[in-house]
């Protein structure tokens, strides 16, 4: 017996057999379900539980913190839905090929990737809110540098350096300062 038949729920999807074609309905879009997660810029649901929601699903009425709220989402949410797309951030370190897709259309924390030449003046990031909203968009300063590092997490908080560049040539003199952008 599966997970989903235990907690009374069926198959979460099934395979497909031919392109879905939907004429009408409605368009549900959850930024976040891990909130605490989000909030203490972790994967897992808290630092005590170590617990990954995605793990958990359906999760169990009366079991510990995160299956409750696993629970309480996928009863109140999911279970209402009649096509789910499931669509995840990246974890720290790990790049998804949604990010990549998002850099094609130029929506994503940074466009560059390490060791790539920067022209002055060049878009090299944008800051979103997790809606999609920019808020903030990095431009290269106007001299030539090089990208020594990208931000690996893709939740940045307020603050967080996004890229860090390199001088290149005989302008550092121009460029002096904490190196930051």
């Amino acid at each position: 017996m599966s997970e989903e038949e235990r907690n009374g729920h069926g198959p979460l999807h099934a395979p497909a057999s031919e392109p879905l074609h939907i004429e009408r309905g409605t368009v549900i879009g959850i930024p976040v379900v891990n909130v605490p997660g989000f909030l203490a810029s972790i994967r897992c649901f808290d630092e005590d539980s170590k617990q990954d929601l995605n793990r958990l699903m359906p999760g169990k009425k009366d079991g510990s913190a995160p299956q409750q709220y696993a629970y309480a989402f996928f009863n109140k949410v999911i279970v209402h839905l009649d096509y789910l797309i499931d669509l995840h951030t990246a974890s720290l370190g790990r790049r998804n090929s949604l990010l990549a897709t998002q850099c094609e259309f130029k929506s994503s924390e940074i466009f560059k990737d390490v060791a790539d030449i920067v022209q002055p003046g060049e878009l090299i990031a944008e800051v979103q809110t997790i809606f999609g909203d920019v808020v903030e968009r990095i431009v290269a300063p106007d001299f030539a540098t090089i990208v020594v590092g990208v931000e690996g997490n893709p939740v940045a908080k307020t603050g967080s350096r996004v890229i860090h560049l390199g001088v290149i040539g005989d302008t550092f003199e121009v460029a002096k300062g904490d190196g930051h952008l």
